[in-house]
């Protein structure tokens, strides 16, 4: 998913007593199944089989934080943060120009070629992916409030 969607009641928690090995390899399928599940996502979105409606930004997420705070415990809030951390830093990894994986696409790119890409050239990449990021904040946001006006009004 891009952003958050769902309700707070879905997130549960599995207590186990692990060793730290253990642990960390625990940890480790975590976050893989959370990019598995993000990546698949926001391909479903890309061909169409997912609803654009299905991006969400700061609103839904304080919504659903204000909700997992308000109805589960601590280590509920805690996981729904965890969730949210690697869903950001994956999104950040994306070859949008201006985030890190922009730069990484653009580097390689260097390293290819063996000479630095033209300045005016970059200069346009990283203006469209700002354009393309400031679009994507608005349809978030939009999006937020329309779920916000279902919420209240249904």
């Amino acid at each position: 998913m891009i952003g958050i969607k769902g309700e707070a009641k879905q997130f549960h928690i599995v207590k186990d007593n692990f060793h730290f090995i253990p642990s960390l390899i625990k940890a480790a399928e975590e976050v893989y199944n959370l990019t598995d599940i993000t990546l698949r996502g926001v391909g479903q979105m890309l061909v169409g089989e997912r609803s654009g409606e299905d991006v969400g930004g700061i609103i839904r997420i304080a919504e659903m934080s204000g909700d997992i705070s308000k109805n589960r415990d601590f280590w509920n809030f805690l996981s729904f943060m965890a969730l949210l951390s690697v869903n950001l830093g994956l999104i950040n990894l994306f070859p949008i120009p201006l985030l890190d994986g922009g730069h990484v696409i653009i580097y390689l790119l260097e390293i290819i070629s063996k000479r630095e890409l033209n300045a005016k050239f970059k200069d346009y990449l990283f203006k469209l992916g700002f354009g393309f990021i400031l679009f994507l904040m608005i349809f978030a946001t939009w999006n937020d409030i329309k779920h916000l006006f279902t919420r209240w009004f249904e």
